[in-house]
């Protein structure tokens, strides 16, 4: 289950960088999953963040296609 809301998180990470309106359609879905993530532990909540940051690299590096 963990593995599904760190994709999705990715999934959101990918479409935060594309853009102005992928960033806002993206933003509170994001936000939700982050809060949800601080709510039930740490390391989660950190997982989720180094997930963003290697999507969020890996799209502007276009290494990663949508």
């Amino acid at each position: 289950m963990d593995g599904l809301y760190l994709v999705t998180i990715g999934f959101f990470a990918n479409m935060f960088v594309r853009g102005v309106w992928p960033a806002a359609i993206a933003a509170i879905p994001m936000a939700a999953l982050l809060y949800f993530g601080w709510s039930s532990s740490k390391p989660f909540f950190l997982a989720q963040l180094l997930t963003i940051a290697v999507v969020a690299t890996a799209t502007v590096a276009n290494v990663v296609p949508l």
